[in-house]
């Protein structure tokens, strides 16, 4: 099944992705992307940090691959935290400033056609001196679509954290010229909104796939590249489940047991994607994107005051893809997960998997466009 045309634009296009390296979403839905716009013969730089550079370094559809400075969330104890974010601003700002520096210089070096963002905001800075097109790739403007004017953040105790979500939102939808935001379901967003939505862009390995299983047999534990969320803690707490057999985890590290399997950190995961009956994750859009995309449950454990994170456990269990879960009600949220899976509410699931072919392609020749 063939996922991505292979005719090559008239003209070479030469394109910049920016890319944050906090974690590692934004580094797999965008080598979707750039694998898929590398087929249709465009010449790819890609500028990033910390779990951007390790995913992309030997990739053959970079042309390029430049360090960035970093930026990340101040945190405490697995959860975000507010007096740490704000001790990060003044270095924050410092590192915006030198990698806008390194953006223009690359700008006046290549002569970009365009240049793409996901989740790093120095080339916002200095848009007027790029003098090129910026396209803003976010699910930011997902979250707020489908969570429309959800009182949530005061009931939850995310206000701080949704905050910086309608500061994102702001800064993304003034300052790019191009909008494209990755959804679950595109046909129950808001039209002629200027936002491109796509249903969710995942690394193309995982395309041609669609599989449903019965049971919760094997779980497959995904671990994020931030480092918050799933817990050892949790992981411990899932083995002590009878409905669980076996354990593969991948992200983090630890000692294997004949019951959990630690595998580090992965760039492939389709393997263990097609051998899981569900899937462990942090409520991050793209974990939740990929096992959509397979057709797997999820069992999510939001990041704690991660505004963005609880409105997508939210979604995911409202529309029967998943269950939202605390490290107290494990054993509780299992039996739920396992009524989901045997009520065969499988169909949006499908019909996503069945979209993301085709919604790639479009994705990338809407960016093609862009630079013609």
């Amino acid at each position: 099944m063939e996922c991505i045309a292979a005719k090559p634009p008239s003209q070479t296009t030469r394109v910049l992705f920016v890319i944050g390296g906090f974690g590692l979403g934004n580094s797999t839905r965008c080598g979707g992307l750039i694998e898929s716009l590398a087929r249709r013969g465009v010449e790819i730089d890609v500028a990033t940090s910390n779990n951007g550079l390790w995913y992309f370094q030997g990739s053959g559809n970079v042309r390029n691959l430049f360090s960035i400075h970093s930026f990340s969330y101040g945190s405490r104890d697995g959860q975000l935290s507010f007096l740490a974010s704000v001790c990060l601003i003044p270095i924050a700002f410092i590192r915006l400033i030198l990698n806008a520096g390194t953006l223009l210089r690359l700008q006046r070096q290549s002569h970009y056609q365009w240049i793409a963002v996901d989740s790093e905001y120095s080339a916002f800075l200095i848009r007027w001196l790029l003098r090129t097109p910026l396209v803003a790739i976010n699910n930011v403007f997902f979250t707020f679509a489908s969570s429309g004017s959800t009182p949530a953040p005061l009931k939850k105790g995310l206000f701080f954290h949704y905050l910086l979500e309608k500061l994102d939102h702001f800064l993304q939808s003034t300052l790019s010229d191009f909008k494209l935001s990755p959804c679950f379901f595109k046909n129950e967003l808001p039209a002629n909104s200027g936002i491109s939505f796509f249903s969710s862009l995942v690394r193309s390995p995982l395309l041609p796939f669609f599989s449903k299983t019965s049971s919760l047999r094997h779980a497959l534990v995904i671990c994020s590249g931030s480092g918050l969320g799933i817990t050892h803690q949790i992981i411990k707490k899932l083995s002590e489940c009878d409905q669980i057999k076996t354990l593969s985890v991948v992200g983090a590290e630890g000692l294997s047991t004949h019951k959990i399997s630690y595998f580090g950190r992965q760039k492939n995961l389709e393997p263990f994607f097609l051998t899981a009956d569900f899937i462990v994750s942090n409520a991050g859009f793209s974990t939740i994107s990929e096992a959509i995309a397979l057709g797997k449950k999820i069992l999510t454990f939001p990041i704690p005051r991660h505004y963005e994170q609880h409105i997508n456990a939210d979604y995911i269990e409202r529309n029967g893809l998943g269950i939202r879960s605390e490290p107290n009600s494990i054993n509780k949220d299992l039996t739920r997960l396992q009524q989901l899976i045997d009520s065969n509410s499988s169909d949006k699931i499908s019909s996503m998997s069945d979209n993301n072919c085709e919604d790639l392609a479009a994705a990338t020749q809407f960016l093609i466009n862009i630079g013609k």
